[in-house]
């Protein structure tokens, strides 16, 4: 095993291990998704969350961090769909908002 095999071994792990990370996030921002949903007795749509935008941002744990902006749909009566917005900061919750919809 040369170092130029270990150096791409390396390199497929850190490949890996973001992958993995970003589909845990993911993870999370649907679970919140969810929840504001259920907590505001509304209808997530779909079950998802769309990935919307992807930068580094200073935090407050770390340096740097991922902000990873989710969209996803909801209904509150069922014959029309609003649009909500998670913003996660690395794994941390930074903001749930609704886009304003009719009351049932």
């Amino acid at each position: 095993m040369t170092l130029a095999d270990v150096f791409v071994y390396f390199i497929l792990a850190g490949v890996a291990y973001t992958l993995w990370l970003h589909l845990e996030v993911s993870r999370l921002a649907r679970l919140h998704a969810a929840r504001r949903c259920a907590e505001s007795s509304l209808v997530l749509l779909d079950q998802s969350v769309i990935l919307q935008s992807l930068r580094l941002r200073r935090s407050h744990s770390s340096l740097i961090a991922f902000e990873r902006r989710y969209r996803f749909e909801f209904s509150s009566v069922g014959d029309e769909r609003y649009r909500g917005e998670v913003v996660m900061l690395g794994k941390q919750l930074q903001h749930v908002g609704l886009q304003p919809y009719k009351l049932p």
